[in-house]
């Protein structure tokens, strides 16, 4: 027995030496990675996107830790000292950097700071800076920032009204809120601040290979963008539960007069859609004057429709409040979009046509007689004078840019031209928030096949188990 024992021992302990160096050696490597969160108010992070990531078998080690947000307050270069800090600390090699908003942003300070970082994807980024966050955080001559005098508004129309049973109006509210609160650090994404413009001079644009994922919503709706921002559900909850509410309250009202009342207040966006995409395509003269005439129709539209409601006195109160409710929500998305509109003009060099019917005339009396033993002479002579002659001069003029955004930043805003750019990858359907979302199919589905799979280049492989 002890002979067994003798010999079972070593070959014991020979066999778990082997099966250990076997799972050793057999071991996935992993790709050293900072996924860089934006701040808390305009950014949901990664840590659940990540979490997807892990799930299909992708072997990263994430070298930031709980205490990345707490370099935020600091600002963006603080951010990117941060970064740095991390990867040196963990003695972080061949790193892969992600970034989201404000993230985004400090990753690209830390790419100069940092030689081991050696890729970025640049997802939802302000690369060029956001007008809709400088316009939340800097101040009016009022000495309130734009989008507090939108909520202002927005106020007024409630009459102090509780609007609690769906709180879009309080949600947008407490967002802009965090936002105001945090502007001494949000404020370097404006599109005018230091910290954006030194970000673009050409010494500053990256030197490592990096992709560009830039989200577009062609409907856009600020609900549903709050709505997943504040994780309530896919993006339709807000927007049908007041619409329902009034749909159960108003059922039995048989008054024609209430239900066009109704209908007005529900359809008030639309309307100021239509008003608006008419003027655009009409051509307005200016953006000035074409913004001004939409903030007037948006008044009046407003003052028309409370002035609605207030007179329909057969409106049971409960009603009543609902519509301004809606009509407060309505309002709201009708303000973003003009505010999203006044940052989406450029100046621009165009040609204006000043050919006069006299010059046509003329041109085609000097043709006729060019050709006068030409039987089809008018009919030549017409083409070409409507085609050659053309007398005028370039004139420089500031024009709309038909601009989709994300709600919270144009198109224009999230691309970073450059030398070392590998892709530029449009994300539809994706507002801001989902840009970070492990439900946004398009989004994981680009990181899993493209990105990490190293279909768009070996800088971006994170291996798999």
């Amino acid at each position: 027995m002890n002979f067994f024992k003798c010999i079972f021992f070593p070959v014991f302990l020979l066999l778990s030496c082997l099966l250990l160096n076997t799972n050793v050696t057999g071991q996935v490597q992993e790709r050293d990675m900072v996924w860089c969160n934006g701040t808390s108010q305009t950014s949901n992070g990664w840590d659940h996107f990540r979490l997807e990531m892990g799930f299909h078998g992708f072997q990263f080690d994430q070298l930031l830790d709980n205490q990345w947000p707490n370099a935020w307050g600091q600002g963006v270069l603080a951010g990117a000292d941060y970064i740095d800090y991390r990867i040196n600390l963990r003695s972080g090699s061949d790193v892969l950097g992600i970034g989201h908003g404000f993230g985004g942003i400090a990753l690209r300070y830390a790419q100069h700071l940092n030689s081991d970082i050696s890729a970025m994807v640049l997802s939802g980024v302000p690369n060029q800076g956001s007008f809709a966050i400088g316009q939340a955080t800097l101040a009016t001559p009022n000495g309130v920032s734009k989008v507090s005098e939108i909520i202002e508004r927005i106020e007024s129309v409630k009459l102090g009204d509780n609007c609690q049973d769906c709180n879009v109006t309080g949600l947008f509210k407490s967002w802009i809120n965090t936002i105001e609160g945090g502007k001494d650090f949000i404020g370097d994404l404006s599109n005018d601040s230091d910290v954006i413009l030194n970000i673009n001079k050409p010494a500053y644009l990256p030197t490592i290979p990096y992709i560009v994922l830039y989200g577009t919503v062609e409907d856009f709706s600020l609900v549903r963008m709050l709505d997943t921002k504040f994780s309530i559900g896919d993006g339709t909850e807000l927007v049908e539960c007041q619409e329902e509410r009034i749909r159960e309250e108003s059922k039995n009202i048989e008054n024609l007069e209430i239900q066009r009342t109704i209908r007005n207040t529900n359809g008030f966006f639309a309307n100021v859609l239509g008003f608006a995409g008419s003027l655009l395509s009409a051509g307005s003269g200016s953006p000035g004057a074409a913004l001004s005439a939409i903030s007037n129709y948006i008044n009046q539209e407003t003052n028309r429709i409370i002035q609605e409601i207030q007179a329909q006195q057969e409106i049971e109160n409960e009603l009543a409040r609902m519509l301004r409710c809606q009509l407060a929500n309505q309002l709201q998305e009708a303000e973003w979009m003009l505010m999203m509109l006044d940052g989406s003009f450029e100046v621009t060099e165009v040609f204006v046509d000043m050919t006069t019917q006299e010059d046509i005339d003329l041109c085609m009396l000097d043709c006729e007689m060019d050709f006068s033993n030409d039987p089809n002479s008018i009919h030549h002579c017409q083409n070409w004078c409507s085609q050659n002659l053309v007398i005028g001069e370039y004139v420089t003029t500031t024009v709309f840019v038909a601009e989709l955004t994300n709600g919270l930043l144009a198109e224009s805003e999230q691309k970073l031209p450059g030398s070392n750019m590998v892709a530029e990858i449009h994300l539809p359907n994706t507002n801001h928030f989902q840009m970070t979302s492990r439900t946004q199919e398009v989004l994981v589905d680009e990181f899993k096949d493209n990105i990490f799979s190293g279909a768009l280049g070996a800088a971006f492989i994170v291996p798999t188990n």
